[in-house]
């Protein structure tokens, strides 16, 4: 699931992985872009039943522009994922009550620009293509 503003430049980093993995014909693993309200999309994820959701965001961890990190949701801050009506840890705490099982990790990467404007940073664009080149290298 990818998450994030397409108008806020780097935070769009999100429903871009989506995109890039659509635009390859990835297909082992459903995609869903979110945009800012994953919340109205927990109907699909229910009737979907995964044992793994990874959330895909822009995410401000203090690491260089373009670093690529993987978290468990206890690990991240209420703010650090900041840029959605509902914080993704507790997005992510619900979802492990309601689907029993389900294994919920976040792939952050770090912004270099999360202001208004379209285009994302070189270092973001960067992660981007490893991640999708990543995804698509194991399909």
């Amino acid at each position: 699931m990818g998450v994030g503003n397409w108008l806020k430049r780097d935070d769009a980093l999100g429903p871009l992985v989506i995109k890039a993995l659509t635009d390859r014909g990835f297909a082992k693993y459903p995609l869903l872009d979110a945009g800012t309200t994953p919340e109205n999309h927990l109907g699909r994820i229910a009737r979907l039943r995964p044992d793994l959701l990874l959330i895909i965001d822009a995410a401000d961890f203090g690491a260089e522009p373009g670093t690529i990190a993987l978290f468990r949701p206890d690990e991240i801050s209420l703010n650090s994922f900041s840029t959605h009506n509902l914080s993704l840890k507790t997005f992510a705490e619900y979802l492990k009550q309601t689907l029993h099982g389900l294994k919920v990790v976040l792939l952050g990467v770090q912004p270099a620009d999360a202001g208004l404007g379209e285009g994302v940073s070189r270092p973001v664009g960067a992660a981007i293509e490893r991640i999708a080149g990543l995804f698509i290298a194991r399909q």
